[in-house]
């Protein structure tokens, strides 16, 4: 079996002078930062009271304020909304009233004539597909399935159309002036 080999690691050079286990090197490294540090501490003050730290400062100030305000912002989100919606029928049915009424469609005006009218032009419809699927009767099928289509949809456009549409709508009011 193989072994990875770690020919990256940062310590590999060390790692062979302290293989005796001792922390002499950690140690070392300590003392020679320290002694860095009070060395260049003149300069390091100095560095830390120049242009451009205060402009680095500012620099990282505003990089940040946007996560501030991320982090404790206290507009309300769309999960804490709280008022009633459309959805909660119960509730909204109880706080409005309950005097609503569904829908109850009726048939009652619509003619034989209109369902007649109604069932042609579906046919001619259906006609026409079954002779475009099925080209050996195409030729009976498709004319008259034509046929009925014009016939239906013609009768449909004529049923629609009112011949005196003043006389219906102002019924209620009868037959006098209309301002």
């Amino acid at each position: 079996m193989t072994s990875s080999k770690n020919t990256n690691s940062h310590n590999r050079l060390y790692n062979n002078e302290n293989s005796n286990g001792d922390d002499s090197f950690s140690q070392n490294f300590n003392d020679d930062w320290s002694q860095f540090v009070s060395e260049h501490k003149k300069d390091f003050n100095d560095l830390e009271k120049s242009k451009s730290a205060k402009i680095f400062r500012k620099r990282i100030n505003q990089a940040a304020e946007p996560l501030r305000n991320i982090a404790f912002n206290t507009k309300p989100g769309p999960r804490d909304n709280t008022t009633s919606s459309w959805l909660d029928v119960d509730k909204t049915m109880d706080e409005y009233g309950d005097d609503f009424v569904a829908p109850n469609p009726h048939f009652k005006n619509v003619s034989i004539t209109l369902i007649v009218l109604w069932s042609v032009f579906v046919l001619g419809i259906l006609g026409m597909i079954l002779s475009v699927l099925v080209p050996y009767f195409a030729i009976y099928t498709g004319s008259v399935s034509a046929f009925l289509f014009l016939i239906g949809g013609a009768g449909l456009l004529m049923s629609r159309k009112k011949d005196n549409t003043s006389s219906e709508d102002y019924n209620e009011f009868g037959k006098g002036a209309r301002v």
